[in-house]
C-alpha cells in the first residue's frame, strides 16, 4: 500500500519506482576499475545504495576527493546533476600555476606546491588504471601587460613569484614578445613567461 507520504513502491510505471526515476536525474561518478565503489542493493522494487561518503559534486576538486578516498578503501558515491567535469573546472581552462592572490597563506602556498609537483606520477598513475589521458604539458604560461600601470603589477606579482615558488620566469621585451608570441595584438608594454607552469584538459 501506500505510505504515508503518497509512496506506493509497487507503482513502477516503465519499470522503476517514480523516486528513482526521479533520483536518476542525478548522474553519479563511478571510481575507476579495481577500486571500491559504491555498494548497490536492492529491496523488493526500491533501490538502495549505501557508501561511506556521498560527495556532491563532480567538477575536478569532487573527482579527486572521490579517487584518493578509494585509493583508501572507502566506499564513496559522488553526485553530479549535470556533467562530470563540465561546470567550474572546464572553464578553468586547465593551467596549472601558482599566483600570490589565492595562495598568499603558507600553508595554502605548501599545498598549492606539493599538488603542482605531484601531477606528473598522477597523470600517468590515471592513465595506466583508466586508459583516460588528462594531457599534461609543460607548455608555460604568458602574462601580457598592456599598460605601464599593469606592468608595475605584473612586476610585483613576479618578484613574489621568484620569492615563493620558482625563479624561472622570463622578461619579455615588447619586441621580443612580438617576435615570439605574433598572435599577441594590439597595444601591450611588455610581459612575463612562466616557463615551468603546466596545463592539463579541461574537457
Amino acid at each position: 500500500g501506500r505510505d504515508e507520504g503518497g509512496f506506493d513502491p509497487t507503482d513502477c510505471g516503465a519499470g522503476e519506482p517514480r523516486g528513482l526515476r526521479r533520483a536518476s536525474r542525478i548522474r553519479a561518478f563511478r571510481a575507476p576499475a579495481g577500486l571500491p565503489i559504491a555498494r548497490e542493493t536492492f529491496v523488493p522494487s526500491v533501490r538502495v545504495m549505501t557508501a561511506d561518503v556521498i560527495i556532491i559534486g563532480g567538477g575536478v576538486i569532487g573527482a579527486a576527493i572521490s579517487y584518493y578516498l578509494s585509493l583508501e578503501k572507502v566506499r564513496v558515491l559522488v553526485l553530479e546533476k549535470g556533467a562530470v567535469g563540465q561546470k567550474a573546472s572546464q572553464g578553468a581552462v586547465g593551467f596549472l600555476t601558482i599566483d600570490s592572490i589565492p595562495f598568499a597563506h603558507d600553508g595554502l602556498l605548501r599545498a598549492a606546491l606539493a599538488g603542482r609537483r605531484s601531477y606528473p606520477a598522477l597523470a600517468a598513475e590515471l592513465e595506466g588504471r583508466t586508459g583516460q589521458g588528462m594531457n599534461l604539458e609543460h607548455c608555460g604560461s604568458l602574462r601580457v601587460a598592456r599598460t605601464e600601470a599593469d606592468l608595475s603589477c605584473l612586476e610585483r606579482e613576479v618578484r613574489w613569484h621568484k620569492d615563493h615558488v620558482s625563479s624561472d620566469i622570463e622578461t619579455l621585451s615588447v619586441a621580443e614578445l612580438r617576435r615570439r608570441w605574433p598572435d599577441v595584438e594590439g597595444v601591450i608594454a611588455g610581459g612575463y613567461f612562466y616557463s615551468h607552469d603546466l596545463q592539463i584538459t579541461s574537457s
